[in-house]
């Protein structure tokens, strides 16, 4: 049997993997095209005898390509990645794929075609995982409420640690996103739903009895509607598009998808890997996903990974529910030798971890990795992994469950949770982050770039099980700006701290040293600290603060700077209030 066959799988592969298809990888020492439905070596760089020993062993069977995308697109799309990068990387044009004759079985052939010296290897198809169910509601009781889904329950948008601060990329110049395009993958969505910016279908039309619902979910989250209603998606000014993994005309094809998504995207886009595929833990017949793994442990989807981060697209992928230590020796053995995530053949995609919300139960803290997560050293960031309101399935908006209305483009999910609802979180921050890059160096960043920003900037994880960060886009964003960030100085409060007599009149005042700009002192009186939108303080207008209690009053000072249109603040100046002013008695008649 071939070795990359997970061997728990062997008594029941047919359950999980098509019986009367395969694919075949050529060596990439020749260019294996199909001329008139058969394999040709077109460069005659291995002979006609190889070419005939592989034709004897298709014992009659169909052959056509594995690839939706046309041939010459895909050669063409490995010269770009190979110029870019200045890397050797797959002929992905090599893998073909072969419709069994009658009577012949996929584990026979892989045995015939795996002895072949043309052949790389030879691959079972995968049939396709029911989309992830979700896991157990992590969100506490109360700490949602209502039955609308309004932007202020999308707690990840959040400043850090809580979230990845979106709100604060939104301030700033190109901070929603916009200039960067994102293509998510994965089996099907509603393209009609009223709370997503438009979705441009790449390539053939998803199966229609694939479920939609996971798929808008996942739109919502970075691509949702700024219109003042329902969720707004954390990159919502940027262009969406949607790449189906499963299609009615090439089945489950998870490279395919991929491969689609580079034909339009450009350098500094950004593409969400929405699948997981079974690894050598699966559990056959289970419910869950114990035992799933990140898609690039099939080794034609790490190569189409490869060549797309070399085309300099930063890509997204959904670390699998599995609860798999992906360090362990279970991942550095079989799979025909192929071991993405050992370190050194670490493919470039983030990889994205599931992490508990700071809203979370089950005894977890936040950010520590959720049980059904899996974890190693290959899992560079992680997002909100419960409690994340979106777009898709009803159970928030209208409510019932299942939903009481037929009007699918008005749903909305309370808890979108697991590796599906962490990756989007973090695809919508790689796109808020590439947008503010751009506009600052005329340039994209670079997937390596992109991650070394979010790992060296974002709130760190809690707990031994390597997840990575949450990316924290205030702190990733001002990295980025630099020499460019200005120094806003803590305003000065007349008197400081004491007990006085009440009432008291208090000033704030600018520091020293203060930037010009479009500037503004905020505070608040009930020892929270200030924002941009607390009480407003303005000393040109002479105004004072007449105190007749004692409080803690903290200020901030705001400056906008119109170059890159981002608001600055300063540290918080503080100031203690004791009242020496004895209570009156309220006499009693």
């Amino acid at each position: 049997l071939a070795t990359h066959v997970p061997l728990a799988l062997h008594a029941t592969v047919y359950d999980h993997y098509e019986q009367h298809q395969i694919k075949v990888k050529f060596r990439d020492l020749s260019r294996v095209r199909l001329l008139d439905g058969q394999p040709v070596d077109i460069d005659n760089a291995v002979g006609a005898a190889a070419i005939d020993a592989v034709q004897q062993a298709a014992l009659g069977g169909e052959w056509r390509r594995s690839q939706t995308v046309a041939e010459a697109t895909l050669d063409q799309l490995r010269a770009e990645a190979m110029a870019n990068s200045g890397r050797q990387l797959p002929d992905l044009n090599n893998y073909l794929r072969l419709q069994l004759a009658p009577g012949d079985d996929a584990l026979a052939a892989i045995a015939r075609f795996e002895i072949l010296p043309i052949v790389e290897r030879a691959l079972l198809i995968e049939k396709p995982l029911p989309p992830p169910a979700d896991v157990p509601d992590y969100t506490k009781a109360g700490a949602i409420t209502g039955n609308v889904a309004t932007d202020r329950y999308q707690r990840y948008l959040d400043a850090a640690p809580d979230g990845i601060d979106a709100r604060y990329a939104w301030l700033g110049n190109n901070g929603t996103g916009s200039g960067v395009k994102i293509c998510d993958v994965e089996y099907n969505v509603n393209f009609n739903h009223s709370d997503i910016n438009p979705i441009t279908l790449l390539g053939p039309t998803p199966d229609p009895t694939q479920d939609d619902n996971h798929g808008t979910a996942v739109m919502g989250v970075v691509g949702g509607k700024n219109d003042g209603s329902g969720v707004k998606g954390i990159a919502h000014g940027a262009t969406l598009y949607f790449a189906s993994a499963d299609t009615a005309q090439n089945g489950y094809d998870v490279a395919a998808a991929i491969q689609q998504c580079m034909t339009v995207l450009k350098p500094g886009d950004v593409i969400i890997l929405e699948q997981q595929i079974r690894g050598p833990n699966f559990v056959n017949g289970q419910s869950g996903c114990f035992g799933c793994v990140p898609v690039e442990w099939n080794k034609e989807n790490y190569d189409t990974i490869v060549t797309a981060v070399a085309k300099d697209l930063v890509v997204v992928e959904a670390g699998a529910n599995g609860s798999q230590d992906l360090d362990s020796s279970d991942y550095q053995s079989g799979n025909g030798g192929h071991y993405p995530f050992q370190p050194a053949n670490d493919s470039g995609a983030l990889i994205v971890g599931g992490g508990r919300s700071p809203y979370g139960d089950w005894g977890s803290p936040a950010r520590s990795a959720a049980s059904y997560s899996n974890y190693g050293a290959t899992v560079d960031l992680q997002g909100w992994g419960g409690g994340v309101v979106t777009s898709g399935y009803g159970d928030f908006f209208p409510g019932a469950n299942p939903p009481d209305t037929d009007d699918k483009n008005l749903w909305y999910r309370r808890s979108f949770a697991g590796t599906s609802s962490a990756s989007p979180v973090v695809a919508g921050a790689v796109a808020l982050l590439q947008s503010v890059y751009k506009a600052e160096n005329g340039t994209a960043a670079t997937p390596a770039q992109i991650k070394q920003i979010l790992r060296d900037t974002g709130t760190p994880q809690v707990g031994t099980k390597q997840i990575g960060p949450l990316p924290d886009l205030r702190a990733a964003i001002l990295s980025v700006l630099g020499s460019n960030v200005l120094t806003v100085p803590p305003p000065v409060i007349t008197p400081g701290n004491g007990t006085y007599a009440m009432p008291l009149q208090v000033t704030i005042a600018y520091g020293s040293n203060m930037p010009a700009g479009n500037r503004n002192l905020r505070y608040t009186l009930d020892g929270s600290e200030p924002t941009a939108d607390s009480f407003l303080f303005m000393p040109e207008q002479g105004d004072s603060l007449y105190l007749n209690y004692a409080v803690t009053l903290k200020a901030k000072a705001f400056v906008s700077d119109p170059q890159t249109r981002r608001l600055y603040e300063s540290e918080t100046a503080t100031a203690i209030y004791l009242s020496a002013t004895p209570k009156v008695a309220t006499p009693t008649l």
